[in-house]
């Protein structure tokens, strides 16, 4: 076989929303093959094309896409978002995350950013 592959990412809740905290622990990884995942943050190497990861952009919305709140990079493929507002305890929420890598958005299917793919959504009960 023969061809170019896009690079496909994952996103994971990697720990809970709280409504006294508003905050989403998240957890980024990236196919480099069938059997390697590795965690993504600034600074991780990749294959090409992508190579070493400079620049990368997490970004969630709890109030359907109006506000973005950026995510801190805390190394390791772990991220975190903090004071998402609207949210409420007890209440089924929903937050959507989008990301970039090296400038580019990453999508759900690898197609140009639209309002259907530009990001992955976590429904929540804080």
């Amino acid at each position: 076989m023969t061809g170019t592959e896009k690079r496909s990412y994952y996103v994971f809740k990697d720990g809970l929303v709280t409504g006294s905290t508003t905050t989403l622990s998240l957890f980024i990884a990236a196919k480099e093959s069938m059997m390697n995942y590795p965690a993504v943050s600034i600074g991780t190497v990749l294959s090409s094309p992508t190579g070493t990861v400079t620049a990368m952009t997490v970004e969630a919305s709890s109030d359907g896409g109006t506000n973005w709140v950026p995510a801190i990079d805390n190394a390791n493929g772990h991220w975190s978002v903090s004071g998402l507002a609207g949210l409420v305890s007890g209440t089924t929420g929903t937050i959507y995350v989008k990301m970039g890598v090296n400038g580019e958005d990453k999508t759900t299917d690898g197609n140009a950013v639209s309002v259907a793919n530009g990001y992955a959504t976590f429904i929540v009960m804080p």
